[in-house]
Parts: structure tokens; C-alpha cells; sequence
């Protein structure tokens, strides 16, 4: 199932493996730390080792596999990227690799929450490195299953290729149990931003979105004064529904998504290093008023919890904005209006900078039953420096920028976009402290609900009594 390695990826290879030519066996040199496709470019040695033909073995969700593992290549170019980082290591380091899958979209998370916590339990040495969604797979991580990657000096924390937003605020009293880097393209595509449909656009009338994004004035007044113009019974049926004409479209996420970007945060942590529960703040129940009248009620605005029908209307030229994951673009390619990409807006002017929610991500964790976590830990290192080298590059700039944004500007915006991702602790323990950052969107979506003071107040103490229970368990 190999193919033969490419000229110019063999000379890379080459060039890799005689800078590494006085290390030990199985460690890793530091990389760079910089965007590079070839050797030449890398000020420092790259990855590499010998690990005598072992085996790495990943357990990746069903759904993702080929961000892990190609048979061969296909001429996309992420695909061809993917097959090629795995050749490269396998050479770098003589191994082979083995991904194998469980179901674990969110309907199907108890299946791989199943199969890692009684393999585990078993004392089975199944899998090097397993790759939950962060949002249940933390729910693992507090149960003892996982080792402290803290603790591992094979890996480098403060490397680029590693997520430090999102990895700062799981540590716990210096543990991480899980971590997320960019072996997976999902710590970019998961980010979510607004699509606008330029038509519709420019047939309003309405001021450059890129310029009042650069100006810094794009905010919730401003979004609020154009997506309010932008509504029509296009059916005629008296009724506001799948078939109208909407100033905005959004889903359960979409919802949750302007909370972060208007400044909530559900848990922070303290000057002393502890954690707090800060949803039940004037803050939460500002931004959550704002959010309530502007995304109920109103003919403008409409929910649609599907993911095929939300891209559908957009596609179909009957909403202004959508508000979505960065992986929509390829969904949408095909639309035949013009369209761009842009933030969610902030609070006010007053908000210092733009913020992303990220809606799910790829997290790393090492079993304990794995036989040699120094291994793991080295081969992990290694996987997400030359997936942040020689695969995110391809997937933003090719994929995302080039083969899916329409314009320089959208693509600027993506940029813009992951430069000011925001990982709240109450959304990376979500599936610990009962789903505490959920509860707005879903309050908006699902129950209708005008008062989330009220709901928060009757919930406290299970949030409070769960973030003990997460405290506590990461403790010595």
C-alpha cells in the first residue's frame, strides 16, 4: 500500500535524519517552531529516532480517521499531506503505523467512552495515544485513565504546534491529562466565525464588513442594526419558518458562540491558581438579554438545528449571516451567490480584541496501561511538528483560504479568526461540571427560556459540588 517517496520528500528526509544523527534512540531533537516545508529552512534538527519497527498505535474517532491515517495517496492535497507526514515518521523514526477507530461523534461518544475506560480498566496495553473530542473525553481524563503528559518531558508544551490556549486552561494543580495540538486539522476548522452573503449584501446597502472588522467596529450594535433589516415571508404563509428570508441563521452552537465572543466566561481561574465558577455574573445575564432578544422572537433571526438544511438556506440565498464552524466552507463551496467570512462581532468598542469559540476539538492523552509512555510521548511530539510543518499550512492556506474562501479579505479573517480563539475551563470540562457552558445556548435555543438567572441559581450547587469533584480529582 506504500508508494515510493517523492524526490524531494526523500531529500528532506535524508537531510532530517543526519541532523539527528548523534541522538539516542527514540529522542526527539527540538523543531523550529516555525512554519517550514523544507529542512533547509528549519533552524533546528527535526524529529527523529529509531524505535526498531514498533508499531504506534492511535484510537481516533470514527469520523476523523483520515486526519490520521491515509492508505494512500488520493491527489487531494491534505490527503496526500496526511499520507505523507506518516510515511516521513515511519522512515524518521522506523515504525509502522496502526489507526484504529471507535464511534465518537457526539451521538456515538459512549461508544468510545466505553471501549477506552474498560480496555483501560482491563489492564489492556491496546493504544500509544488515544484522540477523544475534548468535550467528553475529559470526563475520561478525571477517572485515572490517562497519564500526566505534564510530567513528560518528551513533550514541549510551549511549542507552536501545540494548542496553549486551550492546553493553559486544562492544566489543573499541574496536571494535563489531555492536551490538544495540531496533529489534528480540527484545532483549526472548529473555530467559529460568520459567513455573509455579499448579494444580499450590496443589496441592502450595507458599510464594508472587512473595514469595520479592521477598524475594530464591529460589534453587537453594529451586527444587530443590519441583520434586523434583513427579513421576508418569502412563502407567503404568514409564518416564520425554514423558507423565509433572515437577517441571521444559527444553530445550538451558533447561540453558545456569541457568549465568549461578547466576554462571558463560566469558569476562571484565580489569582492564587484555584478555579471559580464566574457564569453567575451582571456580565452573563447582560450578554444573555442581548442574546435572548435578538435570537427569539424576532422575524429576522432563526434557529435551524440541522446541519444540512442550516447550509441549505444559507446556499440558497435567503440569509444575510450564518454563523458557523470554519469546516462549513466546504459544505457551502458550491453556493452560487458570492460569499465572505468575518469574526463574530464584540461586545462594544471598548472589547480589546475579537473572540472565537471553538466548537470541538481533537484532545491527545496516553493511556496508563500503555506499555512505554516516554514512547507515546516522543511519537506524539513528533506527529504534531510535522503535522503543524507540513499539514495545518496546506489545510489553512490551500484549503480554507485558497480552495474555499472567495476572497483576500476572507482569508485574512480566518487568520484573524485563530489568532483570538478562546477556550473557556467550564467548555473543556463541560462533560464534569454539567455542562455549565452549554446552558446558555441551550436555554435560548431549546427552552425558550428569558430568565437564565433563575436557571443558573438552581443549578449552583451541582455546578459547585462538581467542580469539587474535578478539584478533587486532581489532586496528589
Amino acid at each position: 500500500m506504500k508508494r515510493k517517496i517523492s524526490s524531494l520528500l526523500l531529500s528532506l528526509l535524508c537531510l532530517q535524519l543526519a541532523a539527528c544523527g548523534s541522538e539516542t534512540e527514540g529522542d526527539v531533537t527540538d523543531g523550529a517552531g516555525t512554519d517550514t516545508t523544507t529542512a533547509a529552512e528549519t533552524e533546528e534538527p527535526a524529529p527523529c529516532g529509531d524505535f526498531e519497527g514498533y508499531t504506534y498505535r492511535l484510537l481516533a474517532q470514527d469520523s476523523y480517521t483520515d486526519i490520521y491515517f491515509m492508505e494512500e495517496a488520493t491527489g487531494e492535497v491534505i490527503d496526500d499531506a496526511v499520507y505523507d507526514r506518516n510515511r516521513l515518521m515511519e522512515e524518521a523514526f522506523n515504525i509502522s503505523i496502526e489507526v484504529t477507530s471507535e464511534a465518537g461523534s457526539w451521538e456515538g461518544r459512549q461508544n468510545f467512552i466505553d471501549a477506552v475506560r474498560n480496555t483501560v480498566l482491563s489492564g489492556e496495553d491496546a493504544w500509544d495515544v488515544v484522540a477523544p473530542d475534548y468535550y467528553y473525553g475529559m470526563e475520561l481524563a478525571i477517572e485515572g485513565l490517562f497519564i500526566n503528559l505534564a510530567e513528560q518531558s518528551k513533550l514541549n508544551f510551549d511549542e507552536p504546534w501545540w494548542v496553549a490556549g486551550f492546553n493553559d486552561n486544562a492544566i489543573i494543580n499541574g496536571k494535563l491529562y489531555g492536551a490538544c495540538g495540531y496533529y489534528s486539522t480540527n484545532s483549526c476548522s472548529n473555530m467559529y466565525l460568520l459567513y455573509y452573503n455579499k448579494t444580499l449584501h450590496e443589496e441592502y446597502n450595507l458599510p464594508s464588513l472587512y473595514d469595520m472588522v479592521r477598524e475594530g467596529k464591529w460589534t453587537h450594535e453594529a451586527f444587530y442594526s443590519m441583520i434586523s433589516t434583513v427579513s421576508g415571508d418569502l412563502n407567503g404563509n404568514g409564518e416564520v419558518d425554514d423558507n423565509d428570508l433572515f437577517g441571521l441563521i444559527y444553530q445550538s452552537h451558533g447561540a453558545r458562540s456569541f457568549a465568549p465572543s461578547y466576554g462571558v466566561k463560566y469558569i476562571t481561574r484565580t489569582a492564587e491558581g484555584g478555579l471559580e465558577i464566574t457564569i453567575n455574573s451582571e456580565k452573563t445575564y447582560d450578554v444573555y438579554d442581548i442574546c435572548y432578544n435578538m435570537l427569539n422572537g424576532q422575524d429576522f433571526t432563526h434557529f435551524i438545528n440541522d446541519d444540512n438544511l442550516i447550509n441549505t438556506v444559507f446556499m440558497e440565498g435567503n440569509s444575510l449571516f450564518m454563523a458557523n464552524s470554519l469546516s462549513t466552507s466546504v459544505n457551502i463551496r458550491a453556493m452560487e451567490d458570492d460569499f465572505g467570512m468575518i469574526p463574530l462581532p464584540k461586545y462594544d468598542e471598548n472589547q480589546p480584541e475579537y473572540i472565537s469559540y471553538m466548537r470541538g476539538a481533537d484532545i491527545f492523552a496516553i493511556p496508563l496501561t500503555t506499555a512505554e509512555p516516554s514512547r507515546a510521548a516522543t511519537l506524539l511530539e513528533a506527529f504534531n511538528y510535522y503535522s503543524y510543518r507540513d499539514v495545518v499550512p496546506l489545510y489553512i492556506e490551500t484549503a480554507l483560504k485558497s480552495k474555499y474562501a472567495r476572497d483576500n479579505d476572507s482569508a485574512e479573517m480566518i487568520d484573524l479568526v485563530m489568532q483570538q480563539s478562546y477556550y473557556d475551563i467550564g467548555f473543556i470540562y463541560g462533560s464534569v461540571i454539567s455542562y455549565i457552558a452549554d446552558q446558555f445556548g441551550n436555554s435560548i435555543c431549546l427552552d425558550n427560556n428569558p430568565n437564565l438567572s433563575s436557571t443558573i441559581a438552581a443549578n449552583m450547587a451541582t455546578y459547585e459540588a462538581n467542580l469539587a469533584d474535578l478539584l478533587e480529582a486532581f489532586e496528589d
